[in-house]
């Protein structure tokens, strides 16, 4: 029985004494070797699929009891190594930059038998484009079926205008796009079946993130007065715990006021020029100007 590394060798070796199938184990010093003894000599041998090294054999597998991870745990190798599931695997931007590419590859789906004829014919000589290309001509009926409807958005995006902005419904719109920052992605159901479409953040919510299902409250003194808001529109209030203005801060923003209103254009006459310039006046108005600006920690 051969095999190209010595890991697999152990379970090999329990295989035919609980089995009862006497075997010599061979292990090839390098894949070339060990694909050469394969091709040449009738005997067993170690292997994986999708591959198509040896399908040109056409060998028969040895089917043995299902896997037991506590088995295996134990030391007991009795049954079948543990399935390797075979996975998609693309660049996380694609699910931004084209969400369609994205739906088609995760709706394809091909049996094993049929890899195993396409890798056959690649084997035999056919150039893989040709391999593919006949493939796709013979089962037209079947990947059509693999290419997403443009409006069904997933959740994280929504419902795309032909302008590019988002829309609030299937009629009109062309595609998907990414729900942009201060927006949400909301589930959406009609006559054609379930979709998602943008939808600015309500009033005292806001949402910093692209491609986000739901906004964030603001904290406890920030305030967001209009829909749609991001992190950085966010207006910061000095509040009391009845969520109104505190008495320390009415009492400044009318001394603020009045520094305005008063002050400035009376600040030559020497009696409103000594206020003016007393540092707690000032101060109090420096410290309205600064709660009452946008702030960025919505």
């Amino acid at each position: 029985m051969w095999f190209q590394e010595t890991p697999d060798a152990p379970a090999a070796v329990l295989r035919s004494t609980v089995y009862g199938f006497p075997v010599a184990i061979g292990i090839a010093a390098s894949w070339d070797i060990f694909v050469s003894n394969v091709m040449n000599t009738r005997s067993l041998f170690y292997w994986w699929m999708p591959d198509a090294t040896f399908l040109q054999l056409d060998p028969s597998y040895i089917v043995l009891p299902p896997h037991s991870p506590i088995e295996w745990s134990q030391g007991n190798l009795r049954t079948a190594g543990s399935q390797n599931y075979i996975t998609k695997l693309v660049s996380p931007e694609v699910r931004a930059s084209a969400p369609s590419v994205r739906l088609f590859l995760q709706n394809m789906k091909l049996e094993l038998g049929e890899i195993k004829q396409l890798l056959l014919e690649v084997a035999n000589g056919r150039s893989t484009f040709d391999t593919v290309c006949n493939w796709v001509i013979a089962n037209t009926g079947r990947w059509r079926q693999w290419i997403p409807v443009e409006t069904n958005c997933e959740p994280g995006f929504g419902l795309q205008a032909a302008d590019g902005s988002p829309a609030s419904a299937r009629d009109g719109a062309t595609g998907c796009l990414l729900c942009p920052a201060g927006s949400f992605s909301e589930r959406l159901v009609d006559d054609f079946g379930e979709t998602y479409r943008c939808v600015p953040c309500p009033a005292g919510s806001h949402q910093n993130i692209p491609g986000k299902s739901d906004c964030l409250l603001c904290n406890p003194g920030y305030i967001a007065p209009e829909p749609g808001k991001l992190g950085d529109d966010i207006f910061f209030l000095r509040t009391n715990q009845f969520g109104i203005w505190s008495l320390e801060t009415f009492l400044c923003f009318a001394e603020f006021t009045f520094l305005l209103i008063t002050c400035l254009p009376l600040a030559p006459w020497p009696f409103f020029s000594l206020f003016c310039s007393s540092q707690q006046a000032l101060n109090c108005a420096l410290r309205v100007s600064l709660e009452h600006t946008p702030h960025p920690q919505g």
